[in-house]
């Protein structure tokens, strides 16, 4: 099986060796990206990515507009844009969160569930799906 590419929007070394760890095993290659700004800009010079999973918790404070430019610089691709969600950033950033959902992003919680993670990154793929998911 081909290894997938994913980018990692994180600010935390700590989490992002957790996350890179985690996803290793199911055959993703993680490139983490520090700022929203870096990963955009590495996008429109043509770097394509299979993922993108941004994660949220108390290091990276991502507004909404920086989570939709991310989400617009993957538009007409079949880039899967997911949020990474630790139990209390969930309950903290819900408004956020919900609203990132209603924009065609997925989340899964951290720490990652393999499989859950496999199957939410699947049912992203495709050009710009659209996926409305709750929070319960």
């Amino acid at each position: 099986m081909k290894q997938r590419q994913l980018a990692l929007l994180d600010t935390d070394a700590l989490q992002v060796a957790c996350t890179v760890r985690e996803l290793g095993g199911v055959q993703f290659h993680c490139v983490n990206f520090g700022s929203p700004e870096v990963l955009i800009r590495t996008l429109q010079r043509g770097h394509r990515f299979d993922g993108i999973l941004i994660a949220l918790h108390d290091d990276n404070k991502w507004s909404l507009d920086e989570l939709l430019k991310v989400r617009d610089a993957t538009l007409g691709s079949s880039t899967s844009v997911m949020l990474l969600v630790h139990e209390d950033e969930l309950v903290r950033e819900r408004g956020l969160v919900r609203r990132a959902l209603t924009e065609g992003m997925d989340f899964v919680r951290s720490p990652i569930e393999k499989t859950e993670f496999l199957l939410r990154f699947d049912r992203l793929a495709g050009p710009r799906a659209s996926v409305r998911r709750s929070l319960s």
